[in-house]
């Protein structure tokens, strides 16, 4: 009796492992994605590499004082003779701090509820006290509009919003609907698949605009944000970044039949642009040959786009070029995708 059921358990067993092992999406979201995320995680959060904390220096500063700046490790120094520079820096988040001689006092600016910002401030702290500065140290928080961390996170949620909606809404939607052999009805009428598609586009698209809304009106209720641009470019923006992603969309849900292997696609293509196209912090912190390719990806372009017209009062026509790179992007995979969908 016992070997009885032994048998019956390890004939269930082996069903189970060939069930998983003849679905080779599963394999693949299940083993060589996890890895891949984790090496992609390691090359920008590895702390047994010396970690670098960029800061801006403004005016003049003892040459000495910023030479014991530059033999840090821990600091990038970047040196600043305009305001207009320096703040461009900030907004964008290449800089985390600067630093400022007037008065016989160093004066700190930085925003401290950024903790990389924190951790900049101290690094300098440990310089003062070993080459044991006499001159006072002066923190203050910095008063710049735009230059606030939540300045810099606000408009990258905006683009991450813009392509979660497009890539769950749409993408995750034609994978139910093939599930439930919705599409397979879809198919068998007369109905122009064009239009099918662009139906779900703009049903979609007024969703992104209200979940939008609300994030920034909820956040703006509390924080505050700036927005120095054009309403009109934000507009024009939007319209082409949820363009963009929805052909990407389209394309994401076009074969997958089953929600595992639906599911692993939509987070193959999201998370890795979540973690590499600086939503929530600059991109810079990675390799250099990395942040080549990565200033062309899709939320990359969107999110840089949203954040100049935010921060900088940037109009889109002064980097036309990539939102004409962004609008090819969702054009391409839509061919593909319309192309290769999979309607029974």
């Amino acid at each position: 009796m016992f070997r009885k059921n032994i048998n019956q358990i390890y004939q269930l067993f082996l069903i189970s492992v060939k069930e998983f092992i003849r679905e080779p999406g599963i394999l693949f979201w299940a083993f060589i994605f996890p890895i891949s995320l984790a090496l992609i995680l390691g090359l920008a959060f590895d702390y047994n590499k010396n970690v670098q904390y960029p800061i801006g220096i403004y005016g003049p500063i003892d040459k000495n004082f910023v030479l014991d700046l530059k033999k840090n490790n821990s600091l990038k120094i970047y040196s600043f003779n305009t305001k207009e520079d320096l703040i461009t820096f900030l907004k964008k988040g290449k800089i985390y701090l600067y630093l400022e001689y007037k008065n016989s006092s160093y004066y700190i600016y930085f925003d401290k509820n950024y903790d990389k910002a924190k951790l900049a401030y101290l690094e300098i702290l440990k310089i003062f006290s070993y080459q044991k500065i006499k001159q006072n140290i002066i923190e203050k928080d910095i008063q710049i509009a735009g230059s606030r961390y939540i300045d810099y996170l606000i408009p990258g949620l905006i683009a991450m919003g813009i392509m979660n909606s497009a890539l769950w809404g749409i993408g995750w939607t034609f994978i139910q609907m093939r599930i439930k052999k919705l599409l397979k009805i879809f198919s068998a009428s007369p109905i122009n698949k064009n239009y099918f598609f662009i139906a779900f586009i703009l049903a979609r698209g007024i969703l992104s605009v209200i979940e939008n809304l609300l994030l920034v009106g909820i956040i703006s209720l509390f924080f505050g944000i700036t927005f120095i641009g054009n309403i009109i470019d934000l507009v024009i923006v939007y319209i082409v970044g949820y363009i963009s992603f929805s052909g990407i969309a389209i394309f994401a849900g076009s074969r997958a039949n089953n929600t595992v292997v639906g599911n692993g696609i939509i987070n193959a293509i999201t998370l890795p642009m979540m973690i590499l196209s600086g939503i929530f912090f600059s991109y810079q912190s990675f390799p250099e040959i990395m942040v080549q390719w990565i200033e062309y990806l899709p939320l990359t372009i969107l999110a840089n786009l949203i954040r100049g017209i935010f921060l900088e009062g940037v109009s889109f026509m002064e980097y036309y070029n990539f939102l004409v790179i962004l609008f090819l992007q969702g054009c391409f995979f839509y061919i593909i995708g319309k192309r290769s969908f999979i309607w029974k």
